[in-house]
């Protein structure tokens, strides 16, 4: 048995040994579409030094405020020095509100971590859904829907948002966040 084994590797190695010399062979052989030519002698390249013409002083004063000669045409290109992605935000009469401020989110979505007491006045630290922290007193603006702080509790933070229900009405509504306590 090992003997048939060994004659049938043999016979395959042989005739891919074949195969590959034939190709070699016919791939070398190949007739070219072009004679052959002699090749020419190497001359040294001849140095070309060219002067420059002289620049008239009120092109020299242009050529200043262009770095190293480049100037940029936009052409309808982006400018290459704004982002690629654009920051996200809502647009109010105001502007457009930015990813990572208290008016990029709703509401609802803040969490208060703790509630302190500076002299008469309570401050709260909230804790945005992207984990960033806000320190907040009353009357800071926060949320959407141009929301305010009315009032900071020992134990919550009461705002007040104004909206426009689905009739076009203006209608403001009242958004307690009770203070986030640790499991006892």
């Amino acid at each position: 048995m090992k003997d048939r084994s060994e004659r049938t590797f043999g016979l395959f190695a042989g005739m891919l040994f074949v195969l590959v010399i034939v190709l070699t062979i016919s791939y070398g052989c190949k007739k070219s579409s072009k004679p052959a030519r002699a090749k020419k002698a190497v001359q040294p390249a001849q140095q070309v030094v060219e002067v420059a013409p002289e620049i008239p002083a009120s092109e020299e004063k242009k050529n200043k405020d262009d770095v190293a000669g480049y100037v940029y045409n936009r052409r309808e290109r982006r400018d290459p020095f704004k982002p690629l992605i654009e920051a996200k935000g809502k647009a109010t009469g105001e502007g457009l509100k930015t990813i990572g401020t208290l008016e990029s989110y709703d509401i609802s979505d803040f969490v208060v971590q703790g509630i302190a007491r500076k002299g008469g006045q309570y401050l709260a630290l909230l804790q945005s859904p992207d984990n960033k922290s806000f320190t907040v007193i009353k009357g800071v603006s926060i949320g959407f829907n141009n929301g305010t702080i009315e009032d900071i509790t020992p134990n919550e933070v009461i705002t007040k948002e104004e909206f426009t229900d689905p009739f076009g009405n203006l209608k403001s509504r009242q958004i307690i966040l009770e203070l986030h306590k640790g499991e006892k």
